[in-house]
């Protein structure tokens, strides 16, 4: 966190396991930022990714890299909670589409 701005970046290393699984390693990230001012409605900015293999990444017109604005935000009701997440991110590379709507709601209870 700096000030109001909250940083994440998650970086993301799958691997196929048992019988017959290729033994690859596959880097991808996921990175926001958010404004931490009115709980309500938090804007920022969210980007994904996916590099390829760990030891030998792909080229850059072939790995997908997408980023965009983004809004955060919690509503609050007697004993749960409605979290929601919505962006709209653009593809930067040939590989990833030109326009992504992406909408994440989480009910919480307690």
């Amino acid at each position: 966190e700096l000030g109001l701005a909250q940083f994440n970046l998650n970086p993301l290393f799958e691997r196929e396991v048992g019988d017959g699984a290729e033994r690859v390693t596959e880097l991808s990230y996921g990175f926001q930022m958010k404004w931490r001012g009115n709980p309500l409605f938090e804007p920022g900015l969210q980007a994904f990714g996916e590099l390829g293999e760990w030891n030998d990444w792909a080229g850059r017109n072939s790995q997908e890299h997408n980023l965009g604005p983004a809004f955060f935000g919690k509503i609050k009701y007697d004993q749960c909670a409605l979290k929601y997440a919505a962006g709209w991110l653009f593809g930067l590379t040939r590989a990833t589409p030109d326009n992504t709507l992406k909408l994440e709601l989480e009910l919480e209870f307690w």
